[in-house]
């Protein structure tokens, strides 16, 4: 399956449910085509703390990494994919050169993608099914 690099463009307010946000990836090298996805608060409030500079998500991700036995220096990829109907998302972590995939929240993967500077992944076929094309 092939994967598509994204960067998040924006984080908005979900009118209709209050308890969720619209995170907006944008896909890289093609400024027409974006995917939206809805996610808890709490999970963007984490990914909107680490894009602003705020300190508030740093406790939950250094827990994060520190329960995987890794470091900032570790992360290699977030991987944004489809299951079912639900979004999933893993992260790449080589913390002693042996790689392995952790599955965590979005919100938690995306900020650590954005703390490292890794690269943001989506499969293709999550483009096809949800992604929205502006133009």
């Amino acid at each position: 399956m092939t994967q598509i690099r994204c960067k998040v463009d924006s984080i908005r307010f979900a009118a209709a449910c209050p308890d969720e946000l619209t995170l907006i990836l944008k896909r890289t090298g093609d400024g027409n085509t974006y995917l939206p996805i809805w996610i808890d608060r709490n999970e963007g409030q984490i990914l909107a703390d680490e894009l602003h500079g705020r300190p508030d998500s740093k406790k939950e991700l250094d827990s994060f990494l520190a329960d995987n036995s890794a470091t900032d220096s570790a992360i290699g990829c977030t991987t944004v994919y489809l299951k079912g109907d639900a979004f999933f998302a893993k992260v790449l972590l080589s913390p002693h050169t042996r790689p392995r995939e952790v599955g965590c929240s979005i919100g938690v993967a995306l900020a650590l993608a954005v703390r490292a500077n890794a690269p943001i992944l989506v499969d293709d076929e999550l483009f096809d099914r949800a992604g929205v094309r502006l133009e």
